[in-house]
């Protein structure tokens, strides 16, 4: 709109064109600065260590958290189905070894989806704070899912499990 305008000639069209541009700019602003931040946490930063020398499951968990809201600023809102969300975020996801616990093993993916919250708007889900997103689970390969049933006993780090909520935050969850 703005370029047929400041095409058009004249002052009045290249005042409105202007001003159409200054506009959609300060509206994009907010989105832009988000989009922003979360390519930020995507790029490559010095790894927290574990135990094993390697990354450690919470930054893999907030990793996936971020790709999950990439994912869903793409999709209307929604976060991946849960039958499907390792192949969904591949696209999004930094590393492809973020979608694995490091402390897993070998083969083990190590990480669920909460199956209640496949597909669902991320504005939409009450109780974000306190529920899990993707955490510690003891289901075998990708895309794994369920009703946060699958938590390992004990837990992988140190006796305990951890889940990143549908909030952003991370921290141990207690088995059910």
């Amino acid at each position: 709109l703005a370029g047929g305008l400041l095409a058009c000639g004249g002052r009045t069209p290249v005042t409105v064109g202007i001003v159409v541009v200054v506009a959609g700019a300060i509206w994009s602003g907010g989105y832009l600065q988000r989009i922003v931040g979360l390519v930020n946490e995507l790029r490559p930063e010095p790894a927290k260590q574990e135990a094993t020398g390697g990354e450690s499951c919470p930054e893999h968990l907030q990793k996936l958290y971020t790709a999950a809201m990439l994912y869903a600023d793409s999709w209307d809102g929604k976060l991946p189905p849960a039958d499907s969300w390792e192949d969904a975020l591949r696209e999004t996801i930094a590393k492809p070894q973020y979608l694995n616990c490091p402390k897993a093993g070998a083969g083990g993916h190590g990480y669920a989806m909460n199956e209640v919250l496949g597909g669902q708007e991320t504005s939409k889900i009450s109780g974000a704070a306190s529920t899990a997103l993707f955490y510690d689970s003891s289901l075998p390969g990708p895309n794994a899912h369920d009703k946060v049933a699958s938590l390992p006993r004990p837990g992988r780090h140190d006796g305990q499990n951890y889940a990143v909520y549908a909030d952003g935050h991370t921290a141990p969850i207690a088995a059910r």
